[in-house]
């Protein structure tokens, strides 16, 4: 079957939102151990997999990184070969989803003198050729179910090809999630091309164990290929090559090479990133809250020679802020400079400060755990407790049940959480909340609460104490009546009118904005706006909010399950888009049809300048709908959505997307 595409442009997109958030990925700069970020606020990622290539063919290394979500991403290389510095550029990049968990390797499969890619996706392995050409690479499926001479499936964890025979050609090996050691095909083509013949599962003997990431590199210049394998642990078992390039003999010399560790499910890739003539290293990880270890991917730079290579960790966070699992956001002026920093719960406290100015926000990572080693909670929130100005902490403590006040007694320029007291609710809680909700001066405190037969609860704790000695007493466990149809989320003054409103989420996970009508005495909560804001399903809709570039509204900060943080900018009543210097917003929807003839399926891949109703669908010439990709509410960002067309009869059929007011369609014409 083929798939013949055609394409109709139809007019701009244009609507307007009561409240309109636009994600931002990099337009407020993040500094992270001397380096500004490349894309700060993306949200974080799980097993990265990166893999370096020219891709725009300017003489430097641009970056593809493939992780958990089944995508591929494309960072361009905008500063020197000397000197990289990455920015994002597509985060779809091939417009695929891969299925969980995909990983990527490069190589000239063809010897045309460019690059073609294999990825290993949660389908099976696929190869793209390279039509395009070494400075203007554009990619193709050339097969989508890649086998070996036995006609069966070749997959498994992570892969690499390398010429380890010396005949020519590149040969494949494959990790495996299982303890059973690794795959090895031998390409028995040629260089232009491959046939994969299955040679042993259990490669050289050896025995990498769980998810192993083989990867081949001449470490020591001595002119055949040694074995680098990344671990279920996070380590890098190092092999090196004592035969020849022809016969390959591997000892192993370390099992903790370089000392490199990255917590989990350690993916090499070597490569040089400053142009000095010797491999640098850059390892992709998998985040969990098991592990303590940040990052989403870590450099280690080359400091030592081609022959004998001295790797030093430069960055653990090396593309984008990531703190491992279920980051909380908060926003609190720590060091009384009238900037808003940034706190980040994951496990521990990280403190983001902010080093710009009120208009122009500058945040560099300036501590990884503020509240000192041992630190355990599994929600956290900030306000002040004692009226010293200074922002304290209460946490909860792993739904024990139990809250702990934590004071910061530091001073401006290190803050310093002690612990103080605890409190026992009784049931399990987490979510707290603090805020003055009685306009006494002191802050109340509102806290989500679960009992053992998961019955659902809103405690409101009333401040009976003073700004200086805070004394909480329970005085409804059913807040407004919210109790089992909302969870509040933040407290604070969303319209500037001198008194809280509260931000929560409902019982279908849509976030809800309440506006007190009230006075700052006594609250009065106007009808929920919902849906307040539309998040991503990778957020785990915890939130803070502060005016961060003092435009006069508030901008949204979300934690993520993948331990990232995302930045919403609030354009309500602005242009429809915040103007980014670096690619200027797209003025109407833009929509693509991607061919995949091998599985008879297409994807149809699209961006909208900004958020709203969308709905994708697929109609026969009749008119009758045969498919419904997406329909629902969608913020600004590209989407990509297949469809199956194995099933279907040959003929005209539409794709046609609604945005807003204004509709696109493409035309695709099913062969067979």
């Amino acid at each position: 079957m083929r798939v013949i595409l055609t394409f109709l442009l139809l007019p701009a997109l244009c609507w307007a939102q009561p409240f309109q958030f636009v994600q931002e990925l990099d337009s407020i700069p993040v500094i992270v151990d001397g380096d500004t970020l490349g894309a700060a606020w993306v949200g974080g990622y799980t097993e990265t997999c990166p893999r370096t290539i020219d891709l725009n063919g300017d003489g430097d290394l641009d970056l593809l990184v493939a992780w958990a979500n089944g995508q591929i991403e494309y960072w361009e290389n905008s500063g020197t070969p000397y000197q990289a510095s990455f920015m994002i550029i597509d985060r779809y990049y091939l417009g695929i989803d891969f299925g969980f968990a995909a990983k990527l390797a490069i190589w000239d499969m063809d010897a045309d003198g460019d690059m073609d890619l294999l990825v290993r996706g949660e389908y099976p392995t696929m190869v793209f050729e390279n039509v395009g050409g070494p400075f203007n690479p554009q990619f193709e499926i050339f097969e989508d179910s890649l086998r070996d001479n036995e006609g069966n499936l070749i997959y498994g964890y992570a892969v690499d090809l390398a010429d380890i025979d010396a005949d020519g050609d590149e040969d494949l090996l494959v990790g495996q999630y299982n303890a059973s050691g690794i795959k090895y095909y031998q390409n028995i083509g040629d260089s232009t091309q491959y046939y994969f013949f299955y040679t042993t599962s259990n490669f050289a003997n050896l025995s990498p164990g769980y998810y192993s990431s083989p990867y081949f590199c001449d470490i020591d210049a001595d002119g055949d290929l040694d074995l680098f394998i990344g671990t279920w642990g996070g380590e890098i078992l190092f092999y090196r090559n004592i035969g020849t390039p022809q016969q390959c003999n591997f000892i192993l010399v370390s099992d903790h090479w370089m000392g490199v560790d990255v917590g989990e499910q350690a993916i090499p890739e070597f490569c040089d990133l400053d142009a000095d003539g010797d491999y640098d290293l850059l390892v992709g990880k998998k985040n969990d809250m098991d592990h303590t270890t940040p990052g989403d991917m870590h450099f280690y730079r080359n400091v030592g020679t081609p022959q004998i290579p001295q790797m030093v960790l430069e960055n653990q966070m090396y593309l984008t802020l990531d703190f491992q699992d279920d980051s909380e956001v908060g926003i609190a002026d720590i060091n009384l400079d009238g900037k808003a920093d940034i706190l980040v719960h994951a496990n521990y406290i990280s403190w983001l400060k902010n080093i710009g100015t009120p208009t122009q926000p500058i945040f560099q990572l300036q501590s990884y755990n503020i509240a000192g080693a041992g630190f355990l909670a599994s929600t956290a929130c900030w306000g002040d407790l004692n009226g010293d100005g200074h922002e304290d902490m209460v946490v909860a403590l792993g739904w024990s049940g139990n809250l702990a006040f934590w004071i910061n007694n530091g001073d401006t320029l290190n803050p310093q959480f002690n612990y103080y007291s605890t409190m026992t609710i009784g049931q399990l809680a987490g979510g707290q909340q603090l805020a003055d909700m009685d306009g006494d001066g002191d802050n109340d405190m509102i806290v989500h609460v679960t009992s053992f037969q998961f019955d659902q609860y809103l405690y409101y704790y009333e401040n009976r104490g003073t700004p200086q000695n805070f004394n909480f007493v329970l005085t409804t466990p059913n807040y407004q009546g919210w109790a089992g149809h909302y969870g509040v989320l933040s407290m604070l003054d969303f319209d500037g009118d001198e008194d809280n409103d509260i931000v929560a989420i409902d019982s279908t996970d849509a976030m809800t904005y309440f506006e007190n009508i009230g006075t700052p005495q006594a609250a009065v909560f106007a009808p929920p706006y919902s849906p307040f804001m539309i998040v991503d399903s990778l957020d785990d809709e915890q939130c803070d909010f502060c005016d961060v570039d003092q435009d006069g509204d508030m901008d949204a900060f979300f934690g993520s399950i993948l331990g990232g943080i995302k930045f919403y900018r609030n354009v309500t009543g602005e242009s429809p888009v915040h103007p980014d210097p670096k690619r200027p917003a797209p003025s109407y929807p833009r929509i693509s049809i991607l061919l995949n003839p091998g599985n008879s399926s297409l994807v149809a891949r699209y961006s909208l300048p900004v958020a709203g109703p969308v709905s994708l669908k697929v109609y026969d010439i009749a008119g009758r709908l045969t498919g419904t990709l997406f329909y629902g509410f969608q913020l600004p960002g590209t989407y990509s959505f297949s469809w199956d067309a194995a099933n279907k009869a040959a003929g005209v059929y539409l794709v046609r997307l609604e945005a807003g007011e204004k509709v696109e369609v493409s035309k695709a014409v099913v062969v067979k």
